[in-house]
């Protein structure tokens, strides 16, 4: 009997890919064939959509609050921003009736209002909106006297 022997197609000690690619060059005729073969192409993926810029919506609402009647400046009034979510900022008017109301970003974008009140005056409500406080951040308020008959006091 006689040894069988494994065909390498003419290339001894070649490894089992190297045979496979040698039976394929072969079958199609050079290896200028397998060479043209198209290549596989990567498929796009999508791209996601570029982020818009977030507006800076910071308002600094600074200004006086003072008494209607007599002009004298009015300090511990309570200045309040109202927004369309559940939350307020406030600051409180200083020596001279002067104050400084920040509504940091994103919030300067939902004001709606601002409120001013002060004890023995009548509260004072301003609707105004985020574009308005932005063109004209200056605000002085002239509260009146509790009990002034040019008004009529809060419910």
């Amino acid at each position: 009997m006689t040894p069988r022997t494994r065909p390498t197609h003419g290339a001894p000690g070649l490894g089992l890919a190297a045979i496979a690619l040698l039976t394929i060059v072969a079958a199609c005729g050079s290896e200028d064939t397998v060479a043209s073969a198209p290549t596989p192409t990567a498929t796009p993926r999508p791209t996601a959509p570029t982020p818009t810029a977030t507006p800076n919506c910071e308002i600094t609402v600074t200004g006086r609050v003072y008494d209607d009647d007599s002009g004298e400046d009015i300090s511990g009034a309570g200045i309040v921003a109202h927004l369309s979510v559940p939350r307020t900022f406030q600051a409180t008017s200083g020596e001279g009736g002067s104050y400084s109301l920040l509504v940091p970003n994103p919030y300067g974008c939902q004001v709606e209002g601002l409120e001013v009140s002060a004890d023995g005056y009548q509260t004072e409500s301003l609707a105004v909106t985020s574009a308005d406080l932005q063109a004209e951040p200056v605000r002085n308020f002239a509260l009146s006297p509790v009990g002034d008959g040019s008004r009529s006091p809060p419910l």
